[in-house]
């Protein structure tokens, strides 16, 4: 696989630097994606040998601007064949330049699952020096998604680039909203307690996810006073007001119990 992209990217050898399946390059737009069509074909276990050589050839080539171009394209190959196997060096191309952040925080997305590595890989890019707000709301909702029972150490964790990123976006952005609605996917109401709404409270990173969740007619959630008592519950009906988290007996010191209607 080096030899081939190195043939490819800097010999001009075209197609031919990856015979004898030459007849799968240049095929499409994107040599990622003619790379796939080559992995498909392979055995089980040379997929499995072809997704550890992508970790591999990552892991030598790093983030040297000379080898960008394979690099990217290994990036895109990894998240194409669903490689994992390449969470634990994606956090090594960023660690010193943006050049590949967006590339990186999107494959690292794609792969995410609930796994250690997904986990620790989402958290160096987050931990990054490189790492930029403009990701932050994507990174919470791997992070969400992967880690659902610490999802409001993430929260907090995030909260700084979360509300720059949402001071750079309109007002009733689009995007914060499909963040806030991702993170009550992620994490189901069964994990939503009202001590960690009053924790968010006072967080002043955690306002624009309390006003999509709480905050008005169209709000995510609303307040029922009961019977059998009072909750939180996704709103069916974004014309409806059950109440505000204005005051603090509006949420009462039990479980938030997801309603059916």
């Amino acid at each position: 696989m080096q030899a081939g992209l190195d043939g490819y990217l800097n010999d001009d050898m075209g197609c031919w630097a990856f015979r004898p399946c030459e007849h799968h390059i240049n095929v499409r737009d994107d040599l990622a994606e003619d790379l796939r069509a080559i992995y498909q074909e392979l055995t089980p276990d040379a997929q499995r040998r072809w997704r550890s050589a992508i970790r591999d050839i990552l892991a030598m080539q790093g983030p040297d601007p000379s080898k960008g171009s394979a690099t990217q394209v290994l990036i895109d190959l990894a998240a194409l064949v669903r490689a994992h196997e390449v969470l634990e060096v994606l956090p090594t191309l960023v660690a010193s330049t943006d050049t590949l952040l967006d590339q990186v925080v999107r494959t690292a997305v794609a792969l995410a699952s609930q796994t250690d590595a997904a986990h620790a890989c989402l958290e160096q890019i987050r931990t990054s020096p490189s790492f930029s707000a403009d990701y932050a709301g994507l990174v919470l909702l791997a992070l969400c998604h992967v880690d659902p029972d610490g999802w409001l150490n993430h929260v907090e964790n995030l909260a700084e680039p979360m509300r720059t990123l949402a001071g750079r976006l309109a007002e009733d952005s689009t995007a914060l909203r499909f963040y806030a609605r991702g993170i009550l996917d992620a994490i189901s109401l069964s994990r939503l307690r009202s001590a960690d709404l009053k924790r968010l409270r006072n967080s002043a990173g955690s306002t624009w996810l309390l006003k999509e969740w709480l905050s008005g007619p169209s709000s995510l959630l609303r307040y029922e006073l009961g019977p059998p008592g009072p909750r939180l519950c996704l709103r069916a009906d974004g014309s409806n007001t059950f109440g505000s988290i204005e005051s603090d007996h509006l949420v009462p010191d039990v479980l938030i119990e997801l309603h059916s209607k």
